[in-house]
């Protein structure tokens, strides 16, 4: 018994540690956004744009790009590398309310998608 466990010590302690990682988006510091991903800043914005005029109900609203970061990997290993994405902080007001947005895009694609809302 005692060799069986001493055969999956390593595997426990990977688990461990791997439970204990987040998959919150983590800014690098002193890595900027590619340049296909500055491209998309002004997709982002638009794609924000879209989705606040239907959360809002208001086709008058505006939007504005707040921030921009750059994400890590989803698969950051030697073998399997996801593409490089950015997300986008866009801020819309209109008809007397207010939306915060995160907009996340990936650099070999052309869409954008639109992911949290909070109003304000």
């Amino acid at each position: 018994m005692n060799a069986l466990v001493l055969r999956l010590l390593p595997f426990a302690a990977l688990a461990a540690v791997s439970a204990c990682a987040t998959d919150a988006p983590l800014a690098r510091e002193g890595y900027p956004l590619s340049p296909a991903l500055k491209a998309r800043e002004s997709v982002a914005l638009e794609a924000g744009l879209v989705r606040a005029r239907a959360d809002l109900a208001c086709p008058a609203a505006t939007a504005k790009l707040v921030s921009a970061q750059r994400l890590k990997p989803n698969f950051p290993g030697p073998r399997v590398q996801s593409p490089d994405r950015g997300e986008f902080s866009v801020e819309a007001a209109g008809c007397g309310k207010r939306l915060a947005l995160r907009v996340i895009c990936a650099e070999d694609t052309t869409d954008c998608y639109v992911g949290d809302a909070a109003t304000r």
